[in-house]
């Protein structure tokens, strides 16, 4: 899905780093996601909201996201992010360019909103 240059980057919510930059580097960190959430069955996310804008050559997916599951200590874990992500076609297909999710931040406290009901 994604594309297969090295100009690709996926702006995590997770860190460190902050970035992963190109195909391999975040085809390994998806891989981490899987092995994490793939024992755990109580895993969801829920897609609150989606926009799709294109011009045929280049389109852009925003979405509010939802995840529910249990952390490897067992602590139930509630989160609601926003998603962007960009995808060019290249012969034909969609491949993905960008990725970018984030928490909104409250600037009186410096925090994370991670309950983000907006």
């Amino acid at each position: 899905m994604y594309d297969s240059g090295d100009d690709v980057v996926f702006f995590d919510l997770m860190g460190p780093p902050r970035e992963f930059v190109g195909q391999k580097a975040i085809c390994e960190q998806i891989k981490q996601y899987l092995v994490d959430f793939a024992a755990n069955k109580d895993a969801q996310v829920d897609v609150i909201e989606l926009k799709v804008i294109s011009d045929g050559k280049l389109a852009l997916a925003r979405s509010v996201q939802h995840l529910t599951a249990k952390g490897p200590d067992g602590k139930p874990i509630d989160l609601t992010y926003r998603v962007t992500d960009v995808w060019r076609k290249t012969d034909g297909q969609w491949k993905m360019i960008l990725t970018h999710a984030s928490f909104p931040v409250d600037m009186k406290t410096g925090k994370a909103d991670m309950a983000s009901k907006m």
